[in-house]
């Protein structure tokens, strides 16, 4: 009997549309941290010969997100929430990988906490695998953000600064989710 993550990649598999498009074909894989999205992300890539890009790769190098926490809330230097990422990265490398020659696809270093070397890819490519924790997350409405929702935001943001922020945020990332 097969591993879930291989009945799971079997799955995804049978039901992905041609690859014959232009711009490479963005399947993404959502979910929490811990869940297995970076191990099915490798199973599927291995089966189809394709790229895999993780919203982790695209988080801002220390330095900005320590401008963050100077200007916006000091919760912004820890990387993880929608606005310490670069979502018009992963933009071009989407563009990048629908035409022919080398796509540089970014890496993070998290022992680092820095940009890692960069990992050559020969394009074009048919697909792109995408994951990332908050994959298709839309901004709350305003009426939802009166509230703490958790311990941290009522000991660390009781204003609601740093939620408000990172919800704002979400808009620069709908373009890279609606691909």
């Amino acid at each position: 009997m097969a591993d879930p993550t291989t009945r799971i990649a079997e799955s995804i598999l049978a039901r992905l549309p041609d690859r014959g498009c232009k711009r490479p074909f963005v399947l993404g894989i959502a979910g929490a941290q811990g869940c297995g999205k970076s191990t099915l992300a490798r199973e599927l890539a291995e089966r189809v010969g394709c790229p895999v890009l993780s919203l982790d790769d695209l988080y801002l190098d220390g330095a900005a997100r320590t401008a963050l926490a100077a200007d916006v809330h000091p919760l912004l230097r820890t990387r993880g929430v929608p606005g310490t990422h670069d979502p018009a990265a992963a933009l071009a490398v989407i563009q990048s990988l629908g035409e022919p020659g080398i796509t540089l696809l970014p890496r993070f270093d998290k022992a680092r906490d820095e940009p890692g070397a960069p990992e050559a890819w020969q394009g074009p490519a048919d697909m792109l695998i995408l994951e990332g924790w908050c994959l298709g997350a839309r901004p709350q409405p305003e009426i939802e953000m009166t509230e703490p929702v958790n311990p941290l935001e009522r000991a660390q943001d009781p204003e609601g600064v740093w939620r408000r922020w990172v919800n704002a945020q979400l808009a620069r990332y709908q373009p890279l989710f609606d691909r």
